[in-house]
Order: C-alpha cells, then structure tokens, then sequence
C-alpha cells in the first residue's frame, strides 16, 4: 500500500475520480431527473372533506426532479379508459375517496392528501340535504334507550308519554334515523373497540325535516320519549321503514298521535 502514500498516485486517483463524476455520475442524475412523468393533480380547490370525483382531476406530465420532496406515494394515469373505476388513484383507495386536507388548484394528488375514509367524525351531519336538520332528544334512562344498544343508521320509533300515562306514537315521528348518539360528555358512541369513554347514551340526534324538527322539539322539552328499535342500519327494513315515512310526509299528511288512550 505505499504507492497509496505517493503523492502523484493520489492526484491520479482524483482525477480519475473527477472526470467519472462528471462525465458519468452527474449526466445520470440529471437523465433520471429530468425524466417525465405523468401525474395526477387537482383542476381547482378541493376542500378538505370532499368526495372527489374523477371531474377534479386531470393529469398533466412533469419531470421527476420536481416532485416535492418528501410529498408521499403520488399517482399516475387517471384515465386510460375514462372509466373511474379503471383509475389508480379510485381502485387503489376502494373506489370512493376524500379530500383529507384543504387542495389547491395543481397540487399533485399524493396518499397523504387523500383516504377512502372520510375526515370527520360527523359526516352525517356536515352532509345534510337542504330543507334536513339534526335534532337531539335526551335519553331519560338505560331503559328508555334500548339499554344503550342504539347506533347511528339504527331506525327508532318514538313513544312519547305525558304526565297523565298515556303513551302514543305520533305519526310524523314513527320511522326516524339516528345519525349519532352521544355519551354525557358529548362523545359519540359507538362499537369500535378502539374508541374509549362511556357507552351509556345520554343524547340521540336524528335527521329530520322541520314539521318533524319541531315536534321532536316539543316532545323533549314538555314529554317523556321511550325509544324503541325498529331497524338496524344499513338494512332492508331500515330502508323500507324510512321510506315510508318520507311517503308519508311528501303526502301533506296531518299528524295525528297513533295509540292513545281515549
């Protein structure tokens, strides 16, 4: 190893050494970033909780060496048929999927900017349909719950009761799907093992429309409300039940209290 200790050796050496960076190394790097790619970004602003659709995006072709560093696995080829389910982006997230942060205007569409799951906790009701409300009832005891069985998508029926015993069901409040129910520190409920705090209900909160908005109202604050459990989520009969309500309602139907004692 003397030669190594020669000075004219080491000064090759480096030479050598300078000329394959040069001439090897640095046209490779460059080569490698300026290879074009295509990727997906967004046409315009997506606020975050969106549900994305292949309409917002488009694909537009850059070189690698412009991809943000550190931006997360990013997506190519939107649309090789047109068909949103042949695109990676959708197939590659279970088909539906969410904005998870605000996205601007040609941001490139990255696993950290987007999820199949939504954002927020309350989809229910930041989704709601114009002329729909969301409207909580207490839960006066574990008894008048369904012993703290009820979930949101459940469908209730309500029995309202006075101070002179009479129980009845009124007709406007027969079918009412439940979009949460919460505990007595306002978390919501549910049967996810990870999801902690107390399972006892102490609020049910509905959709509704106003005719039904106010009565629940009214129910809550002058009567006594027993829930009873007509149907479990995302059924059939959940599905047959509220559509019979709505039929019900679009009919210009007069309320009327089923069951009461004359």
């Amino acid at each position: 190893m003397r030669f190594l200790k020669n000075r004219f050796v080491i000064g090759c050496l480096c030479i050598i050494a300078a000329f394959a960076i040069g001439f090897i190394g640095v046209p490779l790097l460059s080569s490698s970033a300026s290879q074009k790619i295509t990727v997906v970004i967004a046409r315009d602003f997506i606020p975050k909780g969106s549900e994305i659709s292949i309409a917002m995006l488009t694909e537009h072709n850059i070189s690698r060496g412009d991809v943000p560093y550190a931006s997360g696995s990013f997506y190519t080829v939107i649309n090789q048929s047109g068909n949103a389910s042949d695109t990676a982006v959708f197939t590659q997230n279970s088909g539906k999927i969410y904005a998870s942060c605000d996205i601007y205007a040609n941001d490139i569409i990255t696993s950290q900017k987007i999820s199949s799951q939504y954002p927020y906790t309350d989809m229910a009701i930041r989704t709601l349909d114009d002329n729909r409300f969301a409207v909580s009832a207490g839960v006066s005891s574990l008894s008048a719950g369904v012993a703290g069985k009820i979930r949101e998508g459940d469908v209730l029926t309500l029995l309202i009761y006075s101070d002179n015993d009479s129980v009845f069901i009124d007709s406007y409040l027969n079918y009412v799907k439940v979009i949460s129910v919460s505990n007595s520190e306002a978390s919501d409920i549910s049967d996810n093992a990870e999801s902690g705090g107390s399972k006892i209900p102490s609020v049910i909160t509905f959709e509704l429309d106003l005719d039904q908005a106010m009565l629940l109202a009214e129910y809550n604050s002058s009567y006594g409300i027993h829930y009873a459990l007509a149907a479990r989520a995302d059924t059939e009969k959940a599905e047959q039940l509220l559509g019979k309500q709505n039929e019900l309602l679009k009919d210009g139907h007069k309320y009327s209290r089923l069951g009461e004692e004359k």
